[in-house]
């Protein structure tokens, strides 16, 4: 998927004072984004369900920084409908569910994996019940790229 973007001048001077590219540190930033990674460290870090600290020590990596900022950004800015809103219910009961089953699992690796096949099942069901004619996500690209089967 290709973007454009502008890049302020705020982000432009802390890039050019730290010497770093723009697209270098912009695509570190999206590599990091993970809500299975984020998942499945947040409950043994300290957190609850909502991504609320349940204490103060915790320790932060680049994976958990950049999607906490997602998380946050949309909780704080998105004022979107969102569209399959059966499916997110759906899908958050099973989250809550995982969570609570995952809790007993010591190896963060394996509850990463659950959560990625998690989130997998969740994005597939989104775009299969979303029409093509949505205005944020490009559906039936959507579909072929996850090869989905077009209604």
């Amino acid at each position: 998927m290709n973007i454009n973007i502008y890049i302020d001048s705020e982000f432009e001077i802390a890039c050019d004072i730290l010497y770093l590219k723009p697209e270098e540190l912009l695509q570190a930033f999206i590599d990091s984004v993970s809500l299975p990674y984020f998942n499945s460290s947040l409950f043994f870090a300290g957190f609850n369900l909502e991504g609320n600290p349940e204490n103060n020590s915790t320790s932060k990596d680049t994976k958990m920084m950049a999607t906490e900022f997602v998380v946050a950004h949309n909780h704080l800015f998105n004022k979107r409908l969102l569209p399959a809103q059966n499916v997110h219910k759906e899908y958050i009961k099973k989250l809550k569910e995982l969570i609570e089953q995952l809790k007993g699992e010591p190896s963060r690796e394996k509850r990463y994996q659950f959560l990625v096949f998690h989130y997998d099942d969740w994005r597939k069901k989104i775009i299969t019940e979303m029409s093509e004619k949505d205005a944020i996500i490009d559906v039936k690209a959507r579909k072929t790229k996850l090869r989905i089967n077009s209604k």
